[in-house]
C-alpha cells in the first residue's frame, strides 16, 4: 500500500469521511452531495481509492454503490487515527 496514493488529496479524505460516517454504501450521487465535490473531480479520486483497496464497489439492486473495505486492517487503523484526530465525528456502527 502506498499511503500517498490513498491520502494524496483532500478529495480522497472527504470521500473516506463520507463513507465512514454513513450507515450504508453510497452512490456516486450521494458521494457528490456529502463531499461537495463535483463528479468530474470525484471520479478519479474514487478510482484511486478503489485501486488501493480502501474502497470497494458493490452492486445493490443493480445500482453501483461504494463502501469502505473495512475488512482490511489498514482501513480500520486509518479510521481509528482519523477519529482520534477529530477528523471523523463518528464512525458508522457497521464498521465494527
Amino acid at each position: 500500500m502506498d499511503v500517498e496514493s490513498v491520502l494524496g488529496s483532500r478529495g480522497r479524505l472527504r470521500i473516506i469521511k463520507a463513507l465512514a460516517e454513513s450507515q450504508h454504501p453510497l452512490t456516486l450521487y450521494y458521494l457528490e452531495r456529502r463531499t461537495g465535490i463535483r463528479r468530474k473531480t470525484l471520479k478519479p479520486d474514487l478510482t484511486a481509492l478503489i485501486e488501493s483497496g480502501f474502497v470497494e464497489e458493490v452492486s445493490l439492486a443493480g445500482v453501483k454503490k461504494y463502501a469502505l473495505s473495512v475488512d482490511r486492517e489498514e482501513v480500520r487503523q486509518l479510521l481509528d487515527c482519523l477519529y482520534r484526530l477529530g477528523y471523523l465525528s463518528s464512525v458508522s456502527s457497521s464498521l465494527g
